[in-house]
């Protein structure tokens, strides 16, 4: 897309801000600098944002789940130029050039050393960072089944009427890496647990009027008749299928 030429180094610059593809598996990824910010995302990533932007262009407040070397932080307010932006990570080692890059800019925030999970934490920056209002939520954390729900369980419920819940990564699990033995996460619950639940709900209730999925993530839409109500995990108990159970992989 136009937006995005990125060069044979991997490179794309947006909004005047330079930024450098790394997909290095494990951690040995390039910091970010003073030249280009680390982004660790696909064109189809880039293309899926992109697109996203024409149908929720402006949102008021964004909370990104994950941070790492802050590339998609700057990258979100490049595209989306929202009117507050906050992410948190659970490392709590400082990204200097995105602190700097925070430190310029009204309303921006960044939290190291917080859980996704972090009740208190999350609604803490809704309330005050946000001004208690989420337009869109960008989960590209953990990507572990049970923290990634228990975000959606206090996150969800705040966002707003016609908000947007994003899932990076959900079919980790299905990936050729997962499949051996030695696997580190070879015990650990397939986030896609999550996507049969998701659905379950959308067919149970009015709360979700959409899910988009795609094999990079998953964009859920909330009902526009769905006003912002305090966090809680009772959602779940309202799915309807039978008295029955949706099996764990």
């Amino acid at each position: 897309m136009s937006e995005f030429v990125i060069d044979k180094n991997g490179e794309f610059e947006l909004d005047r801000i330079r930024f450098h593809i790394d997909l290095t598996p494990g951690k040995n990824r390039r910091p970010s600098d003073a030249h280009a910010f680390t982004i660790v995302k696909t064109r189809a990533f880039l293309d899926f944002y992109a697109s996203l932007v024409k149908s929720r262009p402006h949102p008021d407040s964004i909370l990104e789940l994950g941070i790492f070397q802050g590339g998609s932080f700057v990258f979100l307010d490049k595209l989306f130029k929202p009117s507050r932006l906050a992410a948190i990570d659970l490392s709590a080692e400082p990204v200097e050039s995105l602190v700097r890059y925070v430190s310029k800019l009204p309303n921006r925030y960044v939290h190291f050393g917080t859980s996704q999970d972090d009740r208190t934490a999350l609604t803490r920056i809704i309330d005050t960072e946000l001004s208690g209002k989420l337009d869109m939520v960008i989960d590209d954390a953990s990507h572990l089944y049970e923290q990634t729900k228990r975000s959606f369980e206090i996150l969800f419920p705040r966002l707003a009427p016609g908000g947007t819940y994003i899932i990076e990564d959900w079919a980790w699990s299905h990936t050729p890496p997962h499949q051996a033995q030695e696997s580190p996460w070879r015990n650990k619950p397939a986030l896609t647990n999550l996507v049969f639940e998701l659905i379950a709900l959308l067919g149970s209730t009015d709360k979700i009027a959409a899910i988009h999925i795609n094999r990079p993530m998953l964009a859920i839409t909330k009902s526009l008749s769905c006003a912002p109500i305090s966090a809680s995990s009772e959602i779940w108990s309202e799915i309807a299928i039978r008295g029955e159970a949706i099996p764990k992989i």
